[in-house]
């Protein structure tokens, strides 16, 4: 975090939280259902900007005091920050994206059951 205040912006994703958690089965469901959407959006976000060209990064360090992050940006108690994603040009080049076959990675029915093909 040596030059943040130099990234040109930070995108801050939030959930409305109207109440108390919603504890269904226990904390562990609780906290799925309330955090099970914005993870994936804010992965859609990150490969938006990866396609733009862009550097993006998931980060939740920033958050560790949540009161001052709320009194910073003027956020009600309803409003719950969940990351700080900072967004910026990269310095140098992105090189190729590089990914395992999906049959090294995916296992059928049980772990080990590799698909054939």
């Amino acid at each position: 975090m040596d030059n943040y205040e130099q990234i040109p912006m930070l995108v801050v994703p939030c959930i409305h939280v109207p109440g108390r958690v919603p504890f269904v089965v226990g904390p562990v469901l609780g906290a799925s259902a309330l955090y099970g959407s914005i993870y994936p959006a804010i992965q859609n976000f990150l490969l938006g900007c990866r396609a733009a060209g862009l550097g993006a990064c998931l980060t939740t360090l920033p958050l560790w005091n949540v009161r001052r992050v709320r009194r910073v940006l003027g956020l009600p108690r309803s409003v719950l920050p969940v990351a700080v994603i900072p967004v910026g040009r990269p310095r140098g080049r992105y090189g190729p994206t590089t990914r395992r076959p999906l049959e090294d990675v995916v296992h059928l029915n049980r772990y080990g059951n590799r698909p054939t093909g």
